[in-house]
């Protein structure tokens, strides 16, 4: 796993983790978490980065699991499939 952080005035105004995942016909960046200040300047910051390690690292996409909300930030990505939940917090002892 890598971490990213962007920092401005040595203050930290986001973070990332990523992933190299290894599926059976490709290799992929995903990013695993990431937060910060303001996540349209993150994204434009981070991106062109990630590109260029994923690229170095034999990947050929990128993937983020996340809210539905981020696809307005970035444009040239698309949904690919959604992953639901269930919340089984009554069943527990």
């Amino acid at each position: 796993m890598q971490l990213w952080v962007s920092t401005e005035d040595r203050a930290v105004i986001a973070a990332m983790v990523t992933q190299v995942v290894h599926y059976p016909r490709k290799k992929v960046l995903r990013i695993i978490a990431l937060g910060g200040k303001d996540l349209r300047r993150m994204q434009e910051k981070f991106e062109p980065t990630l590109e260029a390690f994923a690229i170095k690292a034999g990947c050929s996409a990128l993937e983020a699991w996340t809210r539905r909300g981020l696809l307005r930030l970035v444009k040239d990505w698309k949904q690919s499939y959604i992953i639901i939940t269930k919340d089984i917090k009554e069943k527990m002892h």
